[in-house]
């Protein structure tokens, strides 16, 4: 049993990681094509693992002007750091070109308040991506387990680890419907959110 859940977190771990590259390469390219200048980054953490901030490093990598945010401690990569909740950001109507959540959205809360992440994504930027597990993949990536968290009971009592996992359904419902594309299948591993303030049934809202 310990054999099989030490495989279990090695393959998510690895999974991760390449999970997280390839999301790396899906928004440098996309910064490099739209002529993004400026990137909040939502929900900076400071673990220290193989996956931790592979995105965030990418973006920062790009030469843009980046603002890391955090509940805290902040990594300190990019040109600021702001520690704060990313429910209330402290910032003006569309002060950034891009915005960007890796795997936050589950860690907010419960329907509310990721009502609320969402909401300020669109607010402060022009465009923003947004990254989420699938409820329905079979793996856990947080608690690295298998099917347990189809449970709802197993998923009560780990809210410390994550408070609201999202099926495609449920994370389409957060989402503006003018211009956005959510990448990803109901048995995906992950999905991918990309949103556009710019087109012109979004500026009508």
């Amino acid at each position: 049993m310990a054999d099989r859940h030490r495989l279990v977190e090695r393959l998510a771990a690895m999974y991760s990681v390449r999970s997280r590259r390839k999301k790396a390469a899906v928004l440098v390219k996309l910064i490099a094509e739209s002529d993004v200048r400026s990137v909040l980054l939502i929900g900076v953490e400071s673990a220290d693992f193989a996956w931790s901030n592979v995105v965030e490093e990418a973006i920062a990598g790009t030469g843009v002007w980046v603002v890391a945010t955090g509940l805290g401690p902040v990594v300190r990569f990019g040109d600021s750091q702001v520690v704060c909740d990313g429910r209330r950001l402290p910032f003006g109507e569309k002060t950034f070109d891009l915005a960007v959540s890796n795997a936050v959205v589950e860690h907010v809360g419960d329907e509310t308040d990721q009502q609320a992440f969402v909401d300020e994504h669109h607010r402060v930027a022009a465009r923003f991506v947004m990254t989420t597990p699938n409820l329905w993949f079979p793996v856990e990536s947080h608690a690295r387990v298998l099917f347990r968290h189809w449970s709802g009971r197993w998923r009560a009592d780990h809210r410390d680890i994550v408070t609201r996992l999202l099926t495609k359904r449920s994370f389409l419902h957060l989402l503006p419907k003018a211009g956005t594309v959510v990448e990803g299948h109901l048995w995906s591993p992950k999905f991918l959110a990309v949103h556009n303030c710019t087109v012109a049934d979004c500026l009508q809202r």
